[in-house]
């Protein structure tokens, strides 16, 4: 005639989710059944859970619903920090010992410890510099105001990249002075990585005006959460140099190649801080008649700094017949603001002799060959 007293147990038959290994920063979680076998019913139960790191506890205490006879609940139980790189320990108790308890026939079936594993973050994190939206060379010209992004991705999608200690900039001027560019800069904006994300990565921009010539240096110190950097050096991860000529100029202008076939392409540097308004390339015979002209919007994109153009010149005339082979010659109009802009170091492939060629160079011409 009695009423036996109530008997729940921790159930991993009914439902069990645990990994024995986890990685750095990543949520240590366990899901598991906690079923009422008996036929009386449990008021809200408390659950006691101890994380065992480096032999230091951690006793958290939660509540679970109130546990009616023949029904389970799913524990869902979460450490409230990252655990320690190795072995750990994790312990449960439902229904422990003390003020709360409610009496039931057996308490051996509400304890549970696993032991799990939690392996180091050693992969490097992977950084990427532009200019203008583009990666230069080192020593290449870039403009005297570039938009300079560094972008910090981490493969570590538990840890994310939101401190700005991730990134720091250096700045070496044409003097060799190291100038550190701080966080509270108003040229630079950090953009952080958030957890849940689609990928963890962190990006910085940087808006400079370099008003003196030169060569200068960009030195970008990186780390992702972990403490893995991009690079292997101790002083800086990256370093790349950029020169800067403020004047308004266009330099090395040449085409490749040369002698060409089939067709060819023009390479120059444009200095400054924005793109001239009016760019046109000419190509004149010999004699100095035009046979063609090619735009500042068939040229393609420009930017300051390096530039090889999306446009080939296949070698036929401002009516698409062919050319015949021979020696052509070939030289920009460049205009801003209705002055023109200033043209240097205008190279070519090969030796000049003739005369009359020679004197054309020395006006800011260059030579192609044509060889069908």
């Amino acid at each position: 005639l009695c009423k036996p007293a109530p008997e729940m147990a921790l159930n991993p038959n009914r439902f069990f989710e645990f990994k024995d290994t986890f990685q750095e920063g990543e949520p240590v979680e366990m899901r598991i059944a906690l079923e009422n076998v008996g036929e009386s019913n449990f008021d809200s139960v408390q659950v006691k859970t101890d994380y065992q790191i480096n032999n230091v506890h951690s006793i958290v205490l939660t509540k679970t619903d109130s546990l009616r006879a023949e029904k389970f609940n799913i524990l869902k139980l979460t450490a409230p920090y990252n655990a320690s790189i190795g072995d750990n320990v994790l312990s449960i108790d439902a229904n422990p010992f003390g003020p709360n308890f409610q009496a039931e026939q057996f308490h051996f079936n509400n304890l549970l410890q696993r032991k799990y594993y939690v392996t180091r973050d050693v992969i490097n994190p992977l950084l990427d510099v532009t200019f203008d939206g583009v990666r230069i060379m080192n020593k290449e010209i870039v403009s005297s105001k570039p938009h300079i992004v560094i972008s910090l991705k981490d493969e570590n999608r538990f840890q994310a990249l939101n401190d700005t200690a991730v990134l720091s900039l250096k700045i070496k001027t044409p003097d060799n002075s190291i100038l550190p560019i701080y966080h509270n800069d108003p040229r630079l904006k950090f953009n952080p990585a958030t957890i849940g994300s689609s990928r963890n990565m962190a990006t910085m921009e940087f808006d400079p005006s370099f008003d003196v010539d030169g060569e200068y240096e960009l030195q970008v110190s990186n780390r992702d959460i972990a403490g893995n950097r991009s690079g292997n050096k101790k002083s800086f991860d990256y370093n790349i140099a950029f020169n800067i000529v403020n004047k308004q100029t266009i330099t090395r202008l040449l085409n490749y190649p040369n002698p060409f076939t089939t067709r060819t392409q023009f390479i120059f540097s444009l200095t400054g801080n924005k793109i001239p308004e009016y760019i046109k390339i000419q190509i004149l015979t010999i004699s100095g008649k035009i046979v063609r002209e090619i735009t500042k919007e068939e040229l393609g994109p420009l930017r300051i700094g390096m530039n090889k153009t999306q446009f080939w010149w296949d070698g036929t005339d401002t009516y698409g017949d062919a050319l015949a082979n021979g020696v052509y010659l070939y030289r920009v109009v460049i205009r801003d603001q209705g002055k023109d802009v200033e043209q240097r170091q205008i190279f070519t492939s090969e030796k000049v002799t003739n005369d009359l060629i020679e004197k054309a160079f020395n006006s800011g011409y260059g030579k192609m060959v044509l060889v069908r």
